[in-house]
């Protein structure tokens, strides 16, 4: 952020462009996507200009999961899709793998599975190629939710336990988080409700030491939803309530949280409801992790 001011006063707009979109990739991977879209879109606006059709090609990925995490799923297709025929026409595997990502990820939203699945496989393809082992991860977590939506458990189950053990070899924390939410998600719908808290409780825990506060949020969540299960319906209400307030919570698990949060108060009683709010609206989300991990 200080070398932006520099380079604003620079005649070096390259500089500037790329500065840019470090911000919006670093903005985005910490779920703060109001900064994150204004950076990248005004970097994107700075390559269209330079003719910069590698560099470009990232932004119109960040900009679309930043419109992923919003909930604009058509958007982000149709960034995603101007992405993947600028990256075939210049011939960019390692792009076009992004682009690839991107796209299963919106079709995905979509509820377009079998495109979704598509684009997710030719993306796995490329990484295995290049040895990409993030692409791979990545790859094998959008094919398991995939496969989780189609009903497919077991094979959900494998290729996000495959994702997880990818991004634990390059000991990417965020991405670990993230892919151990979605395989607790896989676990728990599946009755194996302990190994998905255990999977929740990582996932929450390095969520917390990374500042990735929107995986956090999707983790409380979960938590949450085992908690209504297990009969703990008031703290359960505490946490989708903080999850409701919190701004980095993606609009994907918001959607979740008012599901949740309809069903919970038809199960407590006014005053019931008041405390948890009252609780959700002075902790922080450091408060409310290190309370939920306490009591493992």
């Amino acid at each position: 952020q200080e070398s932006l001011t520099v380079l604003r006063a620079s005649a070096d707009q390259a500089a500037l462009a790329f500065a840019l979109a470090v911000l919006g990739y670093i903005t985005t991977r910490l779920g703060e996507f109001q900064e994150a879209r204004q950076h990248t879109e005004e970097s994107l606006a700075l390559y269209r200009m330079l003719g910069n059709h590698d560099e470009l090609v990232y932004c119109l990925v960040t900009l679309s999961y930043i419109h992923l995490s919003q909930g604009q799923y058509k958007k982000a297709y149709h960034l995603s899709s101007e992405g993947l025929a600028i990256s075939r026409e210049i011939g960019a595997p390692l792009s076009r793998e992004h682009c690839l990502l991107s796209l299963s990820a919106a079709a995905s939203y979509l509820g377009q599975y079998a495109e979704a699945r598509r684009w997710a496989e030719e993306s796995l393809q490329i990484s295995q190629a290049l040895n990409h082992r993030s692409g791979i991860g990545y790859a094998l977590k959008w094919l398991g939710v995939i496969s989780h939506k189609l009903g497919e458990s077991k094979r959900a189950e494998t290729l996000l336990r495959q994702s997880v053990s990818q991004f634990r070899e390059i000991g990417d924390r965020p991405l670990i988080a993230d892919a151990l939410v979605d395989l607790a998600v896989v676990t728990g719908d599946s009755g194996a409700e302990s190994e998905a808290r255990q999977y929740l409780l990582e996932a929450l825990q390095k969520a917390l030491e990374t500042q990735t506060n929107h995986t956090a949020s999707q983790a409380l969540v979960e938590i949450a939803l085992i908690e209504m299960r297990e009969g703990n319906t008031e703290l359960a209400l505490e946490l989708v309530m903080y999850c409701l307030q919190n701004p980095s919570t993606k609009r994907e698990t918001i959607e979740r949280v008012e599901s949740l949060h309809v069903e919970l108060i038809t199960q407590l009683t006014p005053q019931q409801i008041e405390n948890a709010e009252a609780r959700a609206q002075t902790k922080t989300l450091e408060r409310l992790a290190q309370e939920i991990l306490a009591a493992g």
